[in-house]
């Protein structure tokens, strides 16, 4: 599985990680930020730029600290009783 994806918006390089990639990584309850990321091997390099994209569903609660996340994501997290904090 290689889950580290290049992609370019506005100019811009950033790695995208679906929410399917989390379900396959981290259960119930789990704090994802930047490090657990890293730990969990979904991304690569630390300072990336990262942004959760909407492919795939959920069907339990985390918590996502995270700079980008697309509006279709953040949904899907909330709906299944999740919640995101967008840090800088």
């Amino acid at each position: 599985l290689e889950a580290e994806m290049i992609k370019k918006a506005f100019g811009k390089e950033f790695i995208a990680v679906n929410i399917l990639d989390l379900c396959r990584k981290f259960s119930k309850g789990a704090v994802i930020d930047e490090a657990a990321l890293l730990q969990s091997g979904l991304i690569k390099t630390e300072g990336a730029h990262i942004k959760i994209l909407a492919k795939g569903d959920i069907d339990f609660p985390v918590t996502l600290k995270i700079a980008r996340i697309s509006p279709a994501a953040k949904d899907k997290i909330i709906a299944a009783g999740g919640s995101v904090e967008e840090v800088i």
